[in-house]
Protein backbone atom coordinates (compact mmCIF):
# COMPACT_ATOMS: atom_id res chain seq x y z
CA UNK A 1 0.00 0.00 0.00
CA UNK A 2 2.56 2.42 0.53
CA UNK A 3 4.07 1.57 -2.58
CA UNK A 4 1.12 2.68 -4.29
CA UNK A 5 0.47 5.83 -2.49
CA UNK A 6 3.84 7.22 -2.94
CA UNK A 7 3.41 5.89 -6.73
CA UNK A 8 0.20 7.61 -6.97
CA UNK A 9 1.94 10.88 -4.91
CA UNK A 10 5.02 11.32 -7.95
CA UNK A 11 2.71 10.48 -10.47
CA UNK A 12 0.20 13.30 -9.51
CA UNK A 13 2.76 16.09 -8.96
CA UNK A 14 4.75 15.23 -12.72
CA UNK A 15 0.78 16.03 -13.98
CA UNK A 16 0.06 19.06 -11.96
CA UNK A 17 2.97 20.78 -13.91
CA UNK A 18 1.61 20.59 -17.24
CA UNK A 19 -1.92 21.49 -15.47
CA UNK A 20 -0.75 24.51 -13.81
CA UNK A 21 1.03 26.10 -17.02
CA UNK A 22 -2.38 25.57 -18.74
CA UNK A 23 -4.26 26.65 -15.79
CA UNK A 24 -1.99 29.86 -15.46
CA UNK A 25 -2.15 30.34 -19.09
CA UNK A 26 -5.48 30.35 -19.41
CA UNK A 27 -6.64 32.93 -16.20
CA UNK A 28 -3.70 35.59 -17.22
CA UNK A 29 -5.23 35.54 -21.09
CA UNK A 30 -8.41 36.55 -19.67
CA UNK A 31 -7.63 39.15 -17.21
CA UNK A 32 -4.80 40.93 -19.07
CA UNK A 33 -5.91 43.08 -22.09
CA UNK A 34 -3.23 40.70 -24.92
CA UNK A 35 -2.62 42.50 -27.89
CA UNK A 36 -2.77 41.30 -30.95
CA UNK A 37 1.30 41.64 -31.44
CA UNK A 38 2.45 38.55 -29.52
CA UNK A 39 3.06 35.96 -31.25
CA UNK A 40 1.78 33.28 -28.79
CA UNK A 41 -1.57 35.15 -28.94
CA UNK A 42 -1.97 34.85 -32.59
CA UNK A 43 -1.03 31.10 -32.83
CA UNK A 44 -3.29 29.97 -29.90
CA UNK A 45 -6.29 31.92 -31.41
CA UNK A 46 -5.36 30.57 -34.76
CA UNK A 47 -5.21 26.66 -33.28
CA UNK A 48 -7.40 26.51 -30.05
CA UNK A 49 -11.03 28.33 -30.83
CA UNK A 50 -12.13 30.48 -27.84
CA UNK A 51 -14.87 27.48 -26.47
CA UNK A 52 -11.77 25.21 -26.35
CA UNK A 53 -9.70 27.67 -24.69
CA UNK A 54 -12.64 28.20 -21.59
CA UNK A 55 -13.00 24.96 -21.62
CA UNK A 56 -8.95 24.00 -21.53
CA UNK A 57 -8.93 26.46 -18.66
CA UNK A 58 -11.66 25.42 -16.95
CA UNK A 59 -11.02 21.82 -16.77
CA UNK A 60 -7.28 21.76 -16.04
CA UNK A 61 -7.89 24.15 -13.27
CA UNK A 62 -10.92 22.01 -11.37
CA UNK A 63 -8.48 18.68 -12.25
CA UNK A 64 -5.70 20.89 -10.80
CA UNK A 65 -7.66 21.42 -7.50
CA UNK A 66 -8.49 17.60 -7.35
CA UNK A 67 -4.98 17.21 -7.17
CA UNK A 68 -4.16 18.93 -5.06
CA UNK A 69 -6.30 17.36 -2.78
CA UNK A 70 -5.19 14.04 -3.64
CA UNK A 71 -1.44 15.11 -2.71
CA UNK A 72 -2.70 15.65 0.88
CA UNK A 73 -3.98 11.72 1.18
CA UNK A 74 -1.82 10.11 -1.26
CA UNK A 75 1.65 12.10 0.63
CA UNK A 76 0.87 11.53 3.91
CA UNK A 77 4.76 9.61 4.40
CA UNK A 78 6.07 11.50 2.10
CA UNK A 79 9.51 13.82 3.00
CA UNK A 80 8.14 17.50 3.23
CA UNK A 81 11.12 17.96 1.11
CA UNK A 82 9.72 16.02 -1.97
CA UNK A 83 6.41 17.72 -1.65
CA UNK A 84 7.77 21.42 -0.83
CA UNK A 85 10.06 20.78 -4.42
CA UNK A 86 6.47 20.53 -5.94
CA UNK A 87 4.73 22.72 -4.23
CA UNK A 88 7.65 25.61 -4.99
CA UNK A 89 7.52 24.17 -8.74
CA UNK A 90 3.78 24.83 -9.39
CA UNK A 91 3.89 27.99 -7.84
CA UNK A 92 6.51 29.82 -9.25
CA UNK A 93 6.30 27.87 -12.73
CA UNK A 94 2.43 30.29 -12.34
CA UNK A 95 4.55 32.95 -11.15
CA UNK A 96 6.38 33.02 -14.47
CA UNK A 97 3.85 32.81 -16.30
CA UNK A 98 1.73 35.87 -15.14
CA UNK A 99 5.21 37.90 -15.29
CA UNK A 100 6.31 37.24 -18.67
CA UNK A 101 2.69 37.85 -20.15
CA UNK A 102 2.18 40.86 -18.15
CA UNK A 103 5.96 42.49 -19.58
CA UNK A 104 5.22 41.42 -23.05
CA UNK A 105 2.10 42.64 -23.41
CA UNK A 106 3.18 45.82 -21.19
CA UNK A 107 5.89 46.00 -24.41
CA UNK A 108 3.74 45.07 -27.29
CA UNK A 109 0.46 47.19 -26.89
CA UNK A 110 -0.46 50.58 -27.88
CA UNK A 111 -1.95 52.24 -24.59
CA UNK A 112 -4.10 55.31 -24.23
CA UNK A 113 -4.26 57.99 -21.17
CA UNK A 114 -5.71 60.93 -23.53
CA UNK A 115 -8.84 62.51 -21.00
CA UNK A 116 -7.68 61.38 -17.94
CA UNK A 117 -10.13 63.68 -15.14
CA UNK A 118 -8.62 63.61 -11.68
CA UNK A 119 -11.84 65.19 -9.47
CA UNK A 120 -11.62 65.91 -5.66
CA UNK A 121 -12.13 62.39 -4.70
CA UNK A 122 -9.38 60.92 -6.76
CA UNK A 123 -7.20 64.35 -5.13
CA UNK A 124 -7.75 63.09 -1.76
CA UNK A 125 -7.16 59.55 -2.24
CA UNK A 126 -3.53 60.66 -4.14
CA UNK A 127 -3.11 63.16 -0.98
CA UNK A 128 -3.30 60.19 1.67
CA UNK A 129 -0.94 57.82 -0.86
CA UNK A 130 1.44 59.93 -1.12
CA UNK A 131 0.89 60.69 2.67
CA UNK A 132 1.41 56.84 3.67
CA UNK A 133 4.55 56.68 0.88
CA UNK A 134 6.14 59.50 2.96
CA UNK A 135 5.81 57.73 6.24
CA UNK A 136 6.91 53.96 5.12
CA UNK A 137 10.08 56.02 4.30
CA UNK A 138 10.45 57.61 7.55
CA UNK A 139 9.26 54.92 9.51
CA UNK A 140 10.51 51.73 7.48
CA UNK A 141 13.72 51.31 9.18
CA UNK A 142 12.63 51.22 12.82
CA UNK A 143 9.60 48.93 11.93
CA UNK A 144 12.02 46.35 9.61
CA UNK A 145 14.20 46.18 12.32
CA UNK A 146 11.57 44.50 14.55
CA UNK A 147 9.88 42.62 11.39
CA UNK A 148 13.52 41.07 10.90
CA UNK A 149 14.11 39.94 14.38
CA UNK A 150 10.66 38.29 14.40
CA UNK A 151 11.87 36.37 10.75
CA UNK A 152 15.09 35.75 12.00
CA UNK A 153 13.77 34.15 14.81
CA UNK A 154 11.16 31.81 12.52
CA UNK A 155 13.90 31.33 10.26
CA UNK A 156 16.55 30.11 12.93
CA UNK A 157 13.70 28.05 14.08
CA UNK A 158 13.11 25.64 10.71
CA UNK A 159 17.14 25.68 10.54
CA UNK A 160 16.95 23.31 13.71
CA UNK A 161 14.04 21.57 13.29
CA UNK A 162 12.42 23.26 16.16
CA UNK A 163 8.68 24.61 16.06
CA UNK A 164 8.68 28.61 16.38
CA UNK A 165 5.61 30.06 18.18
CA UNK A 166 4.91 32.48 15.17
CA UNK A 167 2.08 31.82 12.76
CA UNK A 168 3.25 30.96 9.62
CA UNK A 169 0.88 32.85 7.33
CA UNK A 170 1.74 35.94 9.85
CA UNK A 171 5.50 36.03 9.28
CA UNK A 172 4.62 35.33 5.52
CA UNK A 173 2.19 37.97 5.37
CA UNK A 174 5.24 40.52 6.85
CA UNK A 175 7.67 39.11 4.29
CA UNK A 176 5.43 40.02 1.32
CA UNK A 177 4.42 42.91 2.66
CA UNK A 178 7.51 44.13 2.91
CA UNK A 179 8.63 43.96 -0.46
CA UNK A 180 5.95 44.82 -2.62
CA UNK A 181 4.00 47.24 0.36
CA UNK A 182 5.73 50.96 -1.42
CA UNK A 183 4.98 49.45 -4.91
CA UNK A 184 1.21 48.73 -4.23
CA UNK A 185 0.96 52.29 -2.71
CA UNK A 186 2.83 53.59 -6.12
CA UNK A 187 0.82 51.25 -8.16
CA UNK A 188 -2.53 53.37 -6.46
CA UNK A 189 -0.81 56.28 -7.81
CA UNK A 190 -0.55 55.08 -11.36
CA UNK A 191 -4.01 53.90 -11.28
CA UNK A 192 -5.66 57.48 -9.47
CA UNK A 193 -3.61 59.25 -12.24
CA UNK A 194 -3.04 57.52 -15.29
CA UNK A 195 -5.70 54.84 -15.92
CA UNK A 196 -6.41 51.51 -14.49
CA UNK A 197 -5.45 50.31 -18.16
CA UNK A 198 -1.87 50.99 -17.55
CA UNK A 199 -1.99 49.57 -14.32
CA UNK A 200 -3.33 46.70 -14.78
CA UNK A 201 -0.29 44.97 -16.00
CA UNK A 202 1.85 45.81 -12.91
CA UNK A 203 -1.06 45.13 -10.91
CA UNK A 204 -0.72 41.42 -12.99
CA UNK A 205 2.90 41.78 -11.59
CA UNK A 206 2.21 42.23 -7.92
CA UNK A 207 -0.33 39.05 -8.48
CA UNK A 208 2.22 37.14 -10.25
CA UNK A 209 4.85 37.45 -7.61
CA UNK A 210 2.21 37.22 -4.58
CA UNK A 211 1.36 33.30 -6.32
CA UNK A 212 4.76 31.80 -4.83
CA UNK A 213 3.33 33.08 -1.10
CA UNK A 214 0.59 30.29 -1.48
CA UNK A 215 3.53 28.28 -1.47
CA UNK A 216 5.51 29.22 1.30
CA UNK A 217 2.76 28.84 3.45
CA UNK A 218 1.91 25.35 2.33
CA UNK A 219 5.65 24.30 2.15
CA UNK A 220 6.03 25.46 6.09
CA UNK A 221 3.03 24.09 7.11
CA UNK A 222 4.90 20.71 5.65
CA UNK A 223 8.18 21.11 7.50
CA UNK A 224 6.15 22.13 10.61
CA UNK A 225 4.06 18.60 10.81
CA UNK A 226 7.33 16.62 9.27
CA UNK A 227 8.91 17.96 12.91
CA UNK A 228 6.11 17.62 15.07
CA UNK A 229 5.90 13.79 14.09
CA UNK A 230 9.67 13.39 13.89
CA UNK A 231 9.03 15.14 17.55
CA UNK A 232 6.80 12.36 18.66
CA UNK A 233 8.39 9.34 17.49
CA UNK A 234 11.36 10.36 19.36
CA UNK A 235 9.34 11.15 22.24
CA UNK A 236 7.71 7.93 22.06
CA UNK A 237 10.85 6.03 21.03
CA UNK A 238 11.98 7.18 24.50
CA UNK A 239 8.97 6.21 26.70
CA UNK A 240 9.56 2.57 25.30
CA UNK A 241 13.03 2.35 25.91
CA UNK A 242 12.49 3.57 29.60
CA UNK A 243 9.29 1.13 29.65
CA UNK A 244 11.88 -1.68 28.57
CA UNK A 245 14.44 -0.58 31.15
CA UNK A 246 11.96 -1.12 33.84
CA UNK A 247 10.54 -4.39 32.62
CA UNK A 248 13.94 -5.59 33.14
CA UNK A 249 15.01 -4.70 36.29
Amino acid sequence: MKVFKSIMFWFLNILSIPLTIITATGIVWYILPLGQGLQIYDFINQHVSTQLRFWLTVGCGFLLAVIIGLQFFFGKNQSSKVKNFFMHTDTWLACIISTIFAIASFAVNTISTEGIEIGIPQKIIIGVDIVFLLCFHIFAGKISKILNRKIQAYENSKEINVIGRSSIIWINLVKLLELIFPEMLVLLLLCLMLSWNVAGYFTMLLIGFTIPLIGNIISDFNARKEIAKLNEEQHQKLVNDVANKIKGN
